[in-house]
């Protein structure tokens, strides 16, 4: 399994083994997650997108909820830094937002600027940069700590859905619909 996909296996891996033990991370008006989970690499988190505009951050060692945050509008994806640090979310209101998890979950930053719904988040695996991409036809760049853009990668015909970065994070790639991929 690439090392890549090792969170993702792993946050699934935590959350049905806890559905199996019966406890849930999720309130009893909430649907299973509509869009992501999302674990943090250094093993203690777990955030999750319900349905609606709250992303959940938990401890799944202990199903506490470690986070709790409202995006304002149908969220569309959530990423945690490597760190574990921080959370990200993306919403329907074309904004990314990124929260401090260290009292709770404080917003740090509000990212705009995509003039379409935001599709996805991936931090760089330094922790210092983050890729925002939307049904605008673009994805943005932006300096983590500060919330800074730092660029608007175009040259896709329509949507695009995600983007990664490179394992030294000097390089991205960015896919979209009608299978384009764009690497810079």
């Amino acid at each position: 399994m690439s090392r890549r996909w090792r969170p993702f296996a792993a946050a699934l891996l935590v959350v049905l083994a806890v559905g199996w033990l019966g406890r849930s991370f999720f309130a009893d008006d909430d649907a299973a997650p509509r869009y992501r989970t999302e674990k943090a690499s250094r093993g203690d988190l777990v955030a999750t997108v319900g349905t609606g505009s709250v992303a959940r951050v938990f401890d799944p060692r202990t199903g506490d909820i470690v986070a709790s945050v409202d995006q304002g509008a149908d969220v569309t994806d959530v990423t945690l830094t490597p760190d574990g640090e921080s959370l990200v979310t993306t919403g329907e209101d074309r904004t990314a937002r990124v929260w401090s998890l260290s009292e709770g979950g404080w917003l740090v930053h509000e990212l705009e600027g995509h003039r379409g719904p935001i599709t996805s988040a991936e931090v760089a695996g330094d922790g210092t940069l983050l890729a925002t991409t939307s049904a605008d036809a673009t994805a943005r760049v932006w300096e983590l700590p500060t919330g800074r853009l730092v660029a608007e990668l175009g040259g896709h015909t329509g949507r695009v859905d995600g983007a990664a970065f490179s394992d030294d994070s000097q390089s991205i790639a960015t896919w979209g619909a009608g299978g384009t991929v764009r690497v810079g």
